[in-house]
């Protein structure tokens, strides 16, 4: 895979994420419209988380998420069962933010390492997990942008 472009889709993705959250309000980022299941907090805690867990437990053996996110962002988790320690959405952009560099700093020249163990969804190398994640980030940016819309014309 060329790294370059694949590198470069990720860096205009989360752009575009962090562009959509810094507009958000802070009042809005709890709010749970009856048509969802979560928040506009755990879907940018769980784009963050789910990447992380993606490249760094699954491919490297080494997640070192803060305390607390993969209980509140995994898959399957939800904001009922959180605790009054939830983190700031500055903190979570300040993640969002930094994690690309990271991921390019860790993963550069690996994106064709194929996987001693190819994990699900039949995915062979780590490009192509990083392209899954890009994906499913899109995909939370979509439901972030429908609880926007809901909860901007309640108001």
């Amino acid at each position: 895979m060329e790294d370059k472009i694949i590198f470069n889709q990720m860096l205009f993705t989360r752009k575009q994420t962090l562009k959509l959250i810094e507009e958000i309000p802070d009042d809005f980022m709890d709010i749970i419209p009856e048509s969802h299941t979560n928040s506009i907090r755990w879907n940018v805690g769980h784009i963050f988380a789910d990447q992380e867990i993606w490249l760094y437990e699954r491919i490297k053996n080494s997640l070192k998420l803060p305390p607390f996110y993969k209980e509140y962002f995994a898959y399957g988790s939800s904001p009922f069962t959180w605790n009054d320690c939830v983190p700031s959405k500055s903190e979570l952009i300040d993640h969002l933010e930094k994690q690309p560099y990271r991921i390019m700093k860790d993963f550069s020249k690996e994106l064709d390492q194929n996987l001693v163990d190819p994990v699900l969804l039949g995915f062979n190398n780590t490009g192509q997990i990083l392209l899954h994640t890009l994906y499913h980030e899109g995909l939370h940016v979509g439901i972030i942008q429908s609880i926007k819309k809901i909860l901007t014309k309640k108001i």
